[in-house]
């Protein structure tokens, strides 16, 4: 399958885009998602941070309240309720990447139910400019789908993350893809997709 292209993308989510209501997760993970990001910022709101494919903004304004600075990326005009102080910017058409990042200038980057959405050769490309605009020894959490713990979670061998997602991923093709680069790479969280936490070497 090909990826998206940002008028499909607009078509199906709409101009504010995605709000999570955690439907088809189980229950509401952002206790836990929040713990993990607050690990990784702390509390002296010294930290510069990132979310990719921001939507509607659930998760932009916690980051916005625990970074010194906050950047948000999305394919829409910017939504009305991401606070104000949260430079944001708009992806060109299947655009996978950071380019008005600067290099080695993040602390941490977040992206949540984005990658699971793209092909295995878009999530190389984003990973790639994660790694760039990451500071050394920065880290980022990144959530993908995960194909085995799909069929786990429906308890169904038959699910297929392209019926879920409309593409493929599972977690043996995402630790290859990570193994390539000069990163650590962990999973942090069990629940039926897979919640990667990168460290940058």
């Amino acid at each position: 399958m090909t990826d998206f292209t940002k008028e499909e993308f607009l078509k199906f989510w709409g101009s504010k885009g995605y709000v999570e209501t955690w439907d088809g997760m189980g229950r509401n993970w952002s206790p836990e998602i929040k713990e993990l990001i607050v690990e990784q910022l702390g509390h002296s709101k010294d930290k510069v941070s990132l979310e990719i494919g921001c939507g509607g903004g659930y998760w932009t304004n916690f980051l916005q309240q625990h970074s010194k600075k906050t950047y948000a990326i999305d394919l829409i005009p910017r939504p009305l309720n991401i606070h104000t102080d949260v430079e944001y910017i708009e992806n060109e058409n299947q655009q996978y990447n950071c380019n008005y990042i600067e290099s080695n200038s993040l602390d941490f980057v977040f992206c949540f139910g984005v990658f699971c959405h793209l092909s295995l050769e878009a999530n190389d490309k984003y990973l790639q400019d994660i790694i760039r605009v990451l500071k050394p020894n920065a880290k980022a959490l990144l959530f993908y789908a995960d194909e085995i713990g799909l069929q786990k979670f429906y308890n169904n061998p038959n699910v297929k993350s392209v019926d879920i997602y409309g593409q493929f991923n599972n977690y043996i093709e995402t630790m290859n893809m990570m193994n390539k680069y000069p990163i650590l790479a962990k999973r942090v969280l069990d629940f039926r997709d897979s919640m990667i936490l990168i460290e940058k070497l």
